[in-house]
């Protein structure tokens, strides 16, 4: 048996977990990053398997190569986690999964959804139907499954629909390896073969997640392969790991701050020195925090209902982020040009969303309940947190569910920036699981 240090073993072309755990955990003072977060190296050099370089100078085109695929789905054993152990799989738990989506979604987005998303979606709430071996072969022969944003004119009533249709589906997300698609109309999927099926394919553009391939298709005598009701709680947890892997790509945005405003010259000092902008630093922290203690929460099937704020935390910290960055975030000024595709991406999220959450308009402010149960989760992932910051971030929901968007107290902005200037120097990530991100090796001393 070929037993690699990533913690995957191999035995011919089946796969089958070893004790080592995906997930970012703490050992002994040592903090340890994902598997995946290790093995896609550091993407601001070229050792990086996914390069920040590449994203800027081809936003439009996927960086989903065959090597980065193979190496993600296959060498490092994605596509396997993503499969319940009774269908051939690993059985990755939604914690587990959702560290290995973050680590993409961490450096591009639109890679991150094509690799492993658009799976998420797909698989949701499958598992315990009779179409579960299809979707599971699929993905374990590494093929991309494409998913529809909006189901148009084809019909997904398991109880009507016919072995072939035909019809438009204004807005999908299609890999270009796709051999179907997953059309849903509420609780009601359909698995719908591509294969010859394809009359016309309309390239649509997007705000963002441009890497990712967006069209409009028209199918003609389009074979149905399988069709299943969605268990909600299945929709919950896919969309529970996809708002934890959006956390990456704030965490990247914020990191990227604390460097441009230490070195962008203003009023005779640093950016970086002025109460306002360590203000929109400490703000988008804050709210970062709380989408991830809400993702937390909802991995482990607690709170669910306060994904609907995930959103509208992780925009609101992006929109800050953009005002920190200025005329530099328009001129795309270098190094800091991932910075507006960042943005956009996050603009962009709910195109990577179970449909039922994609229709969410909860916004902080609305919801008694939702914000109650933001608190909880938040004590949940705080836990263990300095007292400080604790402190800081349910401030900022204490304003948030009363609909406020005023500036932290100065304690708090100083504590939040001081923070984020520390994790971003040590290479650490933002979020409460405090792991080693960006790092060739595996290991690193907590301070």
């Amino acid at each position: 048996i070929d037993q690699p240090s990533s913690g995957v073993a191999r035995t011919g072309s089946r796969w089958r977990m070893t004790v080592v755990s995906s997930s970012a955990h703490e050992v002994a003072g040592v903090v340890v990053a994902s598997r995946l977060e290790t093995a896609l190296g550091d993407p601001r050099t070229d050792a990086g398997l996914i390069r920040f370089a590449d994203v800027v100078a081809s936003e439009d085109i996927t960086r989903v190569t065959p090597e980065v695929r193979r190496a993600v789905l296959d060498d490092h054993g994605l596509a396997f986690e993503l499969v319940p152990e009774m269908w051939g799989g690993a059985g990755g738990g939604p914690s587990e999964v959702a560290a290995q989506l973050r680590a993409l979604f961490r450096r591009d987005a639109a890679a991150g959804a094509e690799l492993g998303g658009l799976a998420a979606l797909a698989a949701a709430g499958v598992w315990t139907q009779p179409a579960a071996g299809l979707v599971a072969r699929e993905l374990l022969s590494l093929r991309p499954i494409a998913v529809a944003v909006e189901a148009g004119e084809i019909a997904s009533d398991p109880q009507t629909v016919a072995w072939r249709v035909s019809g438009v589906l204004p807005l999908v997300a299609v890999p270009l390896e796709s051999r179907c698609v997953v059309v849903r109309r509420g609780a009601a999927a359909t698995l719908i073969g591509l294969d010859g099926a394809l009359a016309v394919v309309t390239p649509r553009s997007t705000t963002g997640l441009r890497g990712l391939r967006f069209c409009a298709l028209e199918l003609r005598d389009a074979p149905v392969l399988a069709t299943w009701n969605v268990d909600p709680a299945g929709d919950d947890q896919a969309q529970a790991m996809l708002a934890s892997a959006w956390c990456g790509t704030v965490d990247t945005a914020l990191r990227l701050a604390v460097p441009y405003a230490r070195g962008r010259a203003l009023y005779g000092g640093a950016v970086w020195d002025l109460p306002h902008a360590r203000g929109l630093v400490a703000g988008a922290f804050a709210d970062l925090l709380l989408a991830d203690a809400i993702a937390a929460a909802a991995l482990a099937g607690r709170h669910v209902s306060a994904l609907e704020l995930v959103p509208t935390l992780l925009g609101d910290a992006m929109r800050a982020l953009s005002v920190l960055f200025g005329s530099t975030f328009f001129a795309r000024v270098e190094p800091y040009e991932l910075v507006e595709t960042l943005v956009r991406d996050v603009t962009s999220m709910r195109l990577i969303s179970t449909p039922r959450h994609r229709m969410s308009t909860a916004t902080p402010g609305d919801g008694v309940e939702l914000f109650e149960e933001a608190a909880e989760s938040l004590e949940k992932a705080a836990a263990g947190a300095p007292a400080p910051l604790r402190r800081a971030v349910r401030d900022r929901l204490a304003a948030r569910r009363a609909g406020r968007r005023d500036a932290l107290q100065a304690d708090a902005i100083e504590h939040l920036a001081t923070e984020v200037d520390r994790r971003a120097a040590a290479d650490t990530s933002l979020t409460f699981d405090n792991s080693g991100v960006f790092a060739s090796r595996t290991e690193r001393t907590t301070t």
